[in-house]
């Protein structure tokens, strides 16, 4: 389905989609037996490979998105730190903060500017 110019399926969509090459697959592997002319068996054989190709992605993608989902997707994954892990990453904060402020200005950049001049003298 598109929508904006994205594309997306969900996994009973992939699913009907599968289920709608078994009649055809069937039919061709049962013509691919008759006795036809080689040009027929031909494209035959190339329509049995597209089919059989198409059903191998459709099982690749659905197999794929079981996957996610049964590693909680759309929800990010949780991950647990030891207390030594996250000390670590504190200090290693900590220094790389420590690092960066080497960078900067140690004098704020001026935010008003006041000339003064000397009273005139006369000529």
């Amino acid at each position: 389905m598109e929508a904006d110019g994205w594309w997306w399926v969900d996994l009973a969509e992939l699913q009907a989609a599968k289920r709608a090459l078994v009649d055809p697959m069937e039919g061709l592997d049962d013509s691919s037996h008759l006795d036809i002319l080689s040009e027929t068996s031909a494209s035959v054989r190339d329509a049995t490979e597209a089919y059989q190709r198409r059903d191998q992605l459709l099982t690749d993608a659905i197999r794929a998105i079981e996957a996610l989902i049964a590693d909680g997707y759309p929800a990010a994954p949780k991950v647990q730190f030891s207390v030594v892990v996250v000390n670590d990453l504190v200090e290693q904060s900590r220094t790389v903060k420590v690092a960066s402020d080497l960078f900067r200005d140690p004098t704020p950049p001026a935010t008003t500017f006041k000339v003064e001049f000397a009273s005139p003298t006369p000529k």
